[in-house]
């Protein structure tokens, strides 16, 4: 990889990161990787309690949810 491709690599990562930390509202780059964690456990937990729900209802685990 070129010097300029690595520079690129980098800004690109930079700004990824910095919108994460916009969107979940974290204060600095120590604590990305805990709320990385902590909204993968809520989207986990989510999944699940929607497999539930369309269980329970008979729905199907077909069924698309639309947000």
């Amino acid at each position: 990889m070129d010097g300029q491709s690595e520079t690129e690599s980098r800004a690109m990562l930079q700004g990824i990161v910095r919108h994460f930390q916009t969107l979940f509202d974290v204060p600095n780059v120590l604590g990305v990787y805990a709320r990385m964690s902590a909204v993968y456990c809520s989207l986990s937990e989510m999944h699940n309690v929607l497999t539930t729900l369309k269980d329970h209802l008979d729905l199907g685990q077909n069924l698309t949810i639309s947000w």
